[in-house]
């Protein structure tokens, strides 16, 4: 079954729904999963990030560390890898502490992306925490916020994020 974008359209607007990816795949009779948008996932930094030497724009490696399942069938497995983003990365000196804003870009599967938002570290490990004033960022970045001496976040740092849209995965 093969049906143009028009189709769609009015097939949501006739059922009273948005026509986003998970309602084209049901109407061209696609098999699969839809996961929502705004799912939360767990990952984890696959490198260290630090206020000392951390860029603006410096991306950085993710990995999911729980499956997300819908209907009882994993559709995002755990192990698949991503990028996050160092949205502002500042050294501390002269009496002011260091900063560091993080953002969780996005997941890859074989066919595309899975664009993430609102990341939130909640396990860093042994470093500044202790002496650090947290902000969780609360922007359509995600990100987290960390004012302290300076900021050392170990590789392994698990955090939580969410899905930024919906997403349809196809039945392998």
């Amino acid at each position: 079954m093969s049906s143009s974008a028009s189709e769609v359209d009015q097939i949501a607007q006739a059922t009273n729904v948005e026509a986003g990816p998970c309602a084209a795949a049901k109407v061209e009779g696609r098999l699969g999963y839809c996961v929502p948008a705004l799912t939360a996932v767990v990952l984890a930094t696959t490198s260290s990030l630090s206020s000392r030497t951390s860029r603006t724009g410096d991306r950085f490696g993710i990995v999911l560390t729980k499956a997300v399942e819908a209907n009882g069938v994993v559709v995002l497995p755990q192990g698949l890898t991503g990028e996050g983003e160092v949205v502002h990365a500042k050294a501390s000196g002269a009496g002011v502490g260091g900063e560091l804003v993080l953002a969780a870009r996005h997941l890859d599967l074989q066919n595309g992306r899975v664009k993430l938002r609102s990341m939130k570290i909640l396990a860093r490990g042994k470093d500044q925490i202790d002496t650090a004033f947290v902000v969780a960022a609360i922007s359509p970045i995600g990100g987290l916020l960390v004012r302290g001496k300076h900021i050392d976040t170990p590789a392994g740092a698990i955090a939580e994020a969410k899905t930024a849209e919906e997403v349809w995965v196809d039945a392998k």
